[in-house]
């Protein structure tokens, strides 16, 4: 790997250089540029860069279409994360798009996701199905009982068939069937949505509702069972699975709610429950109690919908407090209801609807900007009016209107001022969005799974406020996370572990000093590293706060892909003597990491003693040309026996010569400690110190000490080599090898071999 050097002041002196001890915060920071030519990356940043290379709509990894999405300047799907309902897409400028939506958008299907498309079309077999279904579902072709099977997510399939004769040849129309004259006058009409289906019974005129037959109708489910919940919702257990079927209760209205059966009006009163009963695998709807209301507006819609999943989306009114309407219903599949508006018995009642996103890929990031997205598509007229947006926290599905008030209002968010009438020339439907970047910060930050949210009107007591929205809204998160920790934090030159307080690593300034640390970014974006070297405090046992304080070096390596090392090199003698403290910290421009682990250092004024075999071999202190220096000094030689202590004067002028005190004394002494071995000296002394961590000697030459001690010995200076020395070929041929002293000298104490 080609790295990016910091360099200090000067080039250090190999010779006469000393050791540094440091301590190194570093801290790494990377916008969004080209990776510094030359450089190296590690293995798996190779081949992923490798990967990269061709252009792709899609990537399996956030690291990868990050890549292909800087490089080919588009949006890049992250493969891996999609979902029916959540997408993850790499944009161009390195930031991520999360995309969450109350239903399902699309459909898996052999390997790859498709959209969904609720268009009804005949199969060979003569049944109606959806074109692309989140949950399969199938309808009748007619001449037959079976309205509708649906099928869980185990496999099981659940039928809803019509107890009131064989079912007519549908009209097909978009994602609609309609089976015409199930009674006199009265229609049936099936859908198939994003979650599953719906079911809508249309009495079209006063004469049909006098029907008697109308009185009760029946719908009896073949392989499960069919009962009532709390709230008055119904639930489809699928024989011999844990799977079920929902549905909100069966509700009702009149069309006093619409214009030609399309569209509100100024004064649209809603709908309301219809009296339901459940015996075993039958339900059964009370249509004759709806039918005897006064002053009903013919069509009525009677709705006893079922969908195939939990609905995530839910409206709820203060005339029912009881009650909720899943996915819209409860409005003929026209939405989920905010604002004022009169019921059937021509009371004011307010209405709030509720959106359950998914949260689970913004966990732990860090929000840049998020909007919520509701389609409206009835308002009271085309004058625009307010309606808020409220993060609600936590609620269950299908919440009712006593279950969702009060407290569960935790923050208002934003208020959008709109307004939208399908069909209406002057103000069409449309999208409304709102800023819901604080109620993602919260998602994100508590790593919740989801977030409800919550639309209603500011007055819901003025007609003029009421709206219908589409249930499927979505929720759009830009976002980017944090770099992660420097990790492999160290010096590479010299090698050195992680110093601690206690334990400091020590470190020599005659050489350059190369600080190392691997950056990772969640989103493989490329990132700064930044390095930065401070002044220890607090006895060598922290750094200074701020950093900046008692910053000595600091420096940012260009920006470089993620996963690659960054080093920081500091010349040869920029820092002096005493401790330091060195971290990194990785920036990918938007954020920054935490600070890897602070690595202590100590420059003492000597450098400690080191009594390996690979020493450097420096003139220690105290050994220099000059008048002595009295430090009684303590070393060891090696010799056969293993290493043996040897008794040393005071260094005195004279080119590091050893100069006994006592010579009388030592030379006794002497002579005791080499009986074990009189051929020669240990070859190398290693001196272990004077206590103070001074001593670092160059070991002497056995036989050079053993002359001058001869000398010594013998009173007088001689000038010719001892005898000891002048041996012979002819002696190295004759020595055996069970006789270790061939020549001995005999002034210590052993005779020479004849």
């Amino acid at each position: 790997m080609v790295h990016t050097m910091f360099r200090g002041s000067a080039t250090g002196d190999r010779g006469r250089g000393r050791r540094v001890p440091l301590l190194a915060v570093v801290a790494l920071v990377a916008p969004l540029l080209a990776p510094v030519a030359g450089a190296v990356p590690t293995a798996p940043t190779v081949e992923r860069v490798a990967a990269a290379t061709a252009d792709a709509a899609e990537a399996s990894t956030d690291a990868d279409a990050a890549s292909l999405a800087r490089t080919f300047d588009h949006d890049v799907v992250v493969s891996s994360r999609t979902t029916a309902t959540e997408i993850t897409t790499a944009l161009p400028d390195g930031t991520m798009q999360y995309v969450a939506s109350t239903e399902p958008q699309r459909v898996e299907r052999n390997g790859s996701w498709i959209d969904v498309d609720t268009t009804m079309s005949r199969t060979a077999d003569g049944s109606i199905e959806p074109a692309v279904a989140t949950v399969p579902v199938r309808f009748s072709g007619g001449g037959d009982r079976k309205l509708a099977q649906i099928q869980t997510a185990t496999g099981a399939w659940l039928s809803m068939n019509w107890e009131h004769g064989v079912l007519p040849s549908p009209v097909l129309d978009g994602s609609t069937a309609l089976y015409r004259d199930v009674f006199p006058e009265v229609d049936l009409r099936v859908t198939s949505t994003n979650v599953g289906m719906s079911q809508v019974l249309i009495v079209k005129t006063p004469e049909a509702a006098t029907n008697p037959e109308l009185d009760t109708v029946r719908f009896e489910f073949d392989g499960g069972e069919v009962s009532r919940e709390a709230d008055g919702g119904l639930s489809a257990e699928i024989d011999g699975t844990d799977s079920a079927l929902v549905a909100s209760a069966p509700t009702w209205w009149d069309s006093s709610s619409v214009d030609g059966g399309s569209r509100p009006t100024g004064d649209a009163p809603e709908s309301s429950t219809v009296p339901t009963s459940t015996t075993g695998d039958t339900l059964s709807l009370d249509v004759d109690s709806v039918l005897a209301t006064p002053g009903l507006d013919f069509p009525v819609f009677i709705d006893p919908d079922f969908s195939g999943t939990r609905a995530h989306s839910w409206w709820v009114a203060s005339n029912l407090p009881n009650a909720s309407f899943l996915d819209g219903q409860g409005n003929d599949g026209r939405g989920q209801s905010v604002g004022s508006v009169d019921d059937p018995a021509g009371d004011i009642r307010s209405a709030r609807s509720f959106f359950l996103m998914p949260t689970e890929g913004i966990k732990g990031a860090d929000i840049i900007s998020a909007s919520f997205s509701a389609h409206e598509i009835w308002s009271w007229n085309c004058t625009a009016t307010p309606v808020e947006l409220w993060w609600t926290g936590s609620m269950r599905e299908g919440a009712t209107w006593n279950e969702s008030g009060g407290g569960n209002w935790i923050q208002k968010l934003d208020t959008v001022v709109a307004s939208g009438r399908r069909g209406a020339a002057d103000c069409p439907e449309k999208n409304v969005g709102w800023n819901a970047s604080e109620g993602a910060k919260v998602a994100a930050g508590s790593n919740a799974d989801s977030i409800t949210f919550g639309l209603r009107a500011p007055d819901e007591a003025a007609h003029s406020q009421w709206k219908r929205f589409d249930p499927s809204a979505s929720l759009t998160v830009t976002y980017d996370r944090r770099p992660d920790s420097p990790t492999n934090v160290a010096m590479s030159t010299p090698d050195r572990g992680c110093g601690v307080a206690s334990d400091p690593a020590w470190v020599t300034n005659r050489t350059a000093l190369v600080l190392r640390a691997t950056m990772h970014d969640p989103d493989g974006d490329p990132m700064y590293g930044r390095f930065q070297v401070v002044t220890a405090s607090n006895g060598g046992t922290g750094h200074d706060a701020p950093p900046d304080a008692g910053r000595v070096v600091f420096a940012t390596t260009p920006i470089e892909p993620d996963g690659w090392d960054r080093t920081m090199t500091i010349d040869a003698g920029t820092l002096a003597d005493g401790r330091y403290a060195w971290s990194a910290r990785a920036d990918d421009v938007r954020l920054q990491s935490d600070d890897s682990p602070v690595v202590l250092l100590h420059r003492p004024q000597q450098r400690p003693l080191d009594p390996s075999d690979d020493h450097e071999r420096r003139r220690p202190r105290g050994v220099h040309r000059g008048p002595a220096v009295h430090r009684p000094l303590r070393g060891t030689g090696r010799g056969r026996g293993g290493q043996v202590p040897l008794p040393l004067g005071p260094l005195r002028r004279g080119a590091g010569r050893l100069q006994p005190e006592d010579r009388g004394r030592r030379a006794a002494r002497l002579r005791e400690q080499q009986r074990g071995d009189p051929r020669r000296l240990p070859g190398r002394l290693r001196p272990v110190g004077d206590g103070h961590g001074h001593a670092d000697r160059r070991g002497l030459d056995a036989r050079r000490h053993e002359r001058r001690q001869s000398r010594q010995l013998g009173g007088r200076r001689q000038r010719r080599r001892h005898p000891i020395h002048r041996r012979t070929a002819q002696d190295r041929r004759l020595r055996r090898p069970d006789d270790p002293h061939p020549s001995a000298d005999p002034r210590l104490g052993r005779p020479a071999p004849a």
